[in-house]
């Protein structure tokens, strides 16, 4: 398992993951699994667009 930072990626629409400076996971899809730490408990969590807003930007969760 390797930790990182959740991050959105303007350049391609995306949530990404990034490991380092320069090293990124390469952007998720939606219904792609992975674990976070929410108040100091690990979860398993999927990414899902709940929304498109007014300005066709997707809305994530």
């Amino acid at each position: 398992m390797r930790k990182g930072c959740l991050i959105y990626d303007e350049g391609s629409g995306r949530m990404d993951i990034r490991f380092g400076l320069e090293e990124y996971y390469g952007g998720l899809h939606c219904g792609e699994g992975m674990e976070v730490i929410l108040d100091g408990n690990w979860r398993r969590m999927r990414e899902s667009i709940t929304d498109i807003d007014n300005n066709d930007n997707a809305i994530y969760f």
